[in-house]
């Protein structure tokens, strides 16, 4: 109804209420106009308006005690919920209290075989000189002790009777600790009993308290509709039709809104993991260029520090011979000058002994003699200097070709460098063909495991399959708390049974069951996945509802009291908080 249409039928309404009650006659006296002050015109809106309001504040109690009426439902389920957790709890303490009672008993049986063997072996030996007939004692507290300590036979008597006994203690005392343990597992089992048979009296406090809820809300719902009825002038059937209806759209909206947030928050959540994946892979492509140029660095510096230890020791060897080819030269110049002076005092000591032996015959034929010999021998020194010269030539001859040889060397070495950098380069190819080939090899192998969980899952979906089947069969099967069929369920019960219809195991408790499933989203969900309810959507110790997904928003479930298993969608109720893959 538009605005300006309200507006005219509150006028009208009004103004019929203020004539009905100025003048009740007034349809008789039709001819008699009627004007109503300015205050009975303020009243009958007034009466208007608080018609409206009863209206909203109506249909407000009705929306609060459907939702009262869900909170009762919410605190039955989790009531059933932690029954069946502690029958599971009370089942596993039963099973390990028999397996801790076999095992004692066991060891029990094992200490007495021991203490027989014992009492066998000793009877036998020949204790002080006579048989150890009264073996009474062996079977007390002191009686073993007493007995090894009596013997004084032979030592090969004693070790044997020694190990006997000690065989006998440690199983004793074996089978004492066992039999703690099974009393103690008997104990954990009764106190595990009378926790289900706790829990079992307050969910069946929570159901009555429901169904007393459930009596009382109706009838209380039933005067509202008619007040509803009342209030806005209609049939008490088509108010309860409209009612109706108003909750399935106000339920409606609430499952959009509540899967819309869904989506939005797992969208949030798959950005964020695809942000800090991608902050991952960044970081890690910026460590591994930051190790790449840091070996390089490494690299070169380790080059450059070769090179310069190269060079440093060829210009050290080149600065030597430099060294010592100026020493070499300055002591021949040296030579060569003492040779020099000594020529120049024996052509001055010849001119002075042939002016002094001019007259003498024989003396200047010595003379001569001495002056040829001196000639032979400077002729001698000077063809040695020559030859000193050319074994000097010789020698810068051989260094410069050692120089040749050794730059030669230096650029071989380089040349070396060179191509070992050339096949560094051609190693780290291969590798990188041999990472791309690897990466092919992990594709391909990715590609044959997403065959397989493709084929999994086909599998999965055949197992499935048979699962919805099985839940679909108990449609209209009443709810009852801690049942598990064949006729009547609870939420875990029905959903333990389907799957195990399929040959797959899980748990009559819903915490249980999430647990023993894969974890997925929502957005992962396919027909025959789990999905879970809890008080706490962080914590899935808390859950305490579960159904059975079919698809496009679909599962089919056991309720609560008063509601038999049914299709409904996911969103009908509360936001679901877990997800899982039996």
């Amino acid at each position: 109804m538009s605005e300006r249409a309200r507006t005219r039928a509150l006028g009208l309404g009004a103004a019929a209420i203020l004539t009905i009650a100025l003048n009740p006659t007034a349809y008789a006296d039709a001819d008699k106009p009627i004007i109503p002050s300015k205050q009975q015109i303020i009243d009958a809106e007034q009466q208007v308006a608080q018609v409206g309001r009863s209206v909203g504040e109506i249909q407000a109690d009705l929306f609060a005690a459907n939702d009262y009426l869900e909170e009762l439902a919410v605190a039955a389920q989790q009531a059933a919920e932690r029954y069946n957790g502690a029958v599971m709890r009370w089942q596993q303490a039963q099973e390990s209290a028999v397996v801790a009672r076999e095992r004692a008993d066991q060891a029990v049986t094992n200490a007495e075989t021991a203490r027989a063997e014992l009492a066998g072996f000793a009877v036998t030996r020949d204790v002080t000189g006579s048989e150890f007939t009264n073996f009474s004692s062996a079977i007390t507290a002191n009686g073993p002790t007493t007995l090894v300590n009596q013997i004084s036979g032979a030592d090969t008597s004693q070790t044997a009777l020694s190990s006997k006994y000690q065989t006998w203690q440690a199983a004793a005392e074996l089978a004492e600790v066992y039999v703690d343990d099974a009393e103690e597992a008997l104990a954990q089992a009764a106190q595990a009993e009378r926790d289900a048979a706790a829990a079992s009296q307050v969910a069946q406090g929570a159901v009555v308290v429901q169904q007393d809820a459930v009596i009382t809300i109706a009838a209380r719902r039933e005067g509202l509709v008619n007040e509803l009825a009342v209030a806005q002038d209609i049939s008490v059937s088509l108010a309860s039709q409209r009612q109706v209806g108003l909750e399935q759209r106000r339920r409606e909206r609430l499952a959009e809104r509540r899967r819309q947030q869904l989506i939005e928050q797992q969208r949030q959540e798959e950005l964020e993991r695809q942000r800090e994946a991608r902050m991952l892979h960044r970081e890690q492509r910026a460590l591994e260029r930051a190790q790449q140029r840091a070996l390089e660095r490494a690299e070169l510096r380790r080059q450059e520090r070769a090179e310069q230890r190269v060079l440093e020791r060829a210009e050290l060897r080149r600065q030597e011979r430099v060294d010592e080819r100026a020493q070499e030269r300055a002591e021949l110049r040296r030579q060569e000058r003492a040779e020099q002076r000594v020529l120049e005092r024996a052509e001055l000591r010849q001119r002075e002994r042939a002016d002094e032996r001019a007259d003498e015959r024989a003396l200047e034929l010595a003379q001569e003699r001495a002056d040829e010999r001196a000639l032979e021998l400077a002729q001698e020194r000077a063809d040695e200097r020559a030859q000193e010269l050319a074994e000097l030539l010789a020698q810068e001859r051989a260094e410069l070709r050692a120089e040749e040889r050794a730059e030669q060397r230096a650029q071989e070495r380089a040349e070396l460098r060179a191509q070992e950098r050339a096949e560094q380069r051609a190693q780290e190819r291969a590798e990188q063909r041999a990472q791309e080939r690897a990466e092919e090899r992990a594709e391909r192998r990715a590609e044959r495991r997403a065959e397989r969980r493709e084929q999994r899952r086909a599998d999965n979906t055949l197992t499935a399959t048979v699962a919805i089947d099985y839940a679909y069969a108990q449609l209209g099967e009443p709810y009852l708390w801690g049942a598990a069929g064949p006729d009547s369920w609870d939420c875990s019960g029905l959903t333990m049974a389907a799957w195990g219809s399929a040959g797959v195991y899980l748990p009559h408790y819903s915490v249980a069951q999430y647990a023993a499933t894969t974890a997925i989203t929502y957005s992962e969900l396919r027909p025959g996945d789990l999905i879970f309810w809890s008080s706490d959507p962080t914590d899935p110790n808390t859950i305490f509802h579960v159904g059975l997904y079919l698809g496009n928003g679909q599962m089919i479930h056991a309720p609560r009291t008063g509601v038999d298993v049914e299709v409904q969608s996911v969103w009908y109720w509360e936001t679901p908080d877990f997800f899982g893959r039996p």
